[in-house]
């Protein structure tokens, strides 16, 4: 009997063990960061210079939504952004005078209405969510992939040869929102740092992918 009692006490240490293990290791899974580029192990400086960033790109990205549909202070519609051949928008212009490899699919689709009605929708409502996730730290990381997809989409539409494809300047708004979103700026002032600390979060620690 004492001897069964030695190998049962012995069995639950082994099992008590791997369950402190398993739980030290899903611990550490939320912080994607490397600890030596997380912000919170940074100067205040660096993080009130990440925060500036994300709150300037979030302004950029919703301002520049509702200019789409808002003119002199007045309400004109997608409608207005998008245009047509017979009445070009900025949506029209920006597709049909496309340059590049993929000239010939963006043309085509700037002179398709219903493909059009898609895509001003999904650019101004895009921008528009894009810019009040990465303003309030919301969803940030998942916010700056969607920027980051945008601008890359806008990036295919002029390339060379009347565009440097490197010297661009979305190449370099998708390198700045990588460089936001790795470093979790959504953790400063952001709604982001308090979603973390929810039990549900904690318990799916995939969700650090799209969060802070």
């Amino acid at each position: 009997m004492e001897r069964e009692e030695r190998v049962r006490v012995c069995a639950l240490g082994v099992v008590e063990r791997a369950v402190e293990g398993a739980k030290q290791r899903r611990s550490h899974r939320l912080a994607v960061v490397p600890k030596r580029l997380r912000l919170a192990d940074r100067p205040p400086e660096q993080r009130l210079l990440v925060l500036v960033g994300r709150a300037l790109f979030g302004f950029f990205f919703i301002w520049s939504g509702l200019a789409k549909v808002i003119h002199n202070g007045e309400w004109m519609g997608i409608q207005w952004f998008k245009g047509s051949e017979e009445s070009p928008g900025e949506l029209y212009l920006f597709l049909n005078y496309s340059t590049g490899p993929f000239k010939g699919l963006w043309v085509e689709v700037a002179n398709n209405a219903a493909a059009m009605d898609v895509i001003a929708v999904l650019v101004v409502a895009g921008q528009v969510l894009v810019g009040v996730g990465i303003l309030f730290g919301i969803l940030t990381r998942l916010s700056f992939f969607f920027a980051g997809t945008m601008m890359l989409t806008f990036y295919s539409v002029n390339l060379w040869p009347a565009y440097n494809p490197f010297l661009n300047e979305y190449i370099f708004y998708i390198g700045i929102f990588a460089v936001l979103g790795a470093l979790g700026a959504g953790r400063v002032v952001g709604i982001d740092a308090w979603i973390e600390e929810r039990p549900f979060v904690k318990k799916h620690h995939w969700l650090g992918w799209v969060l802070g």
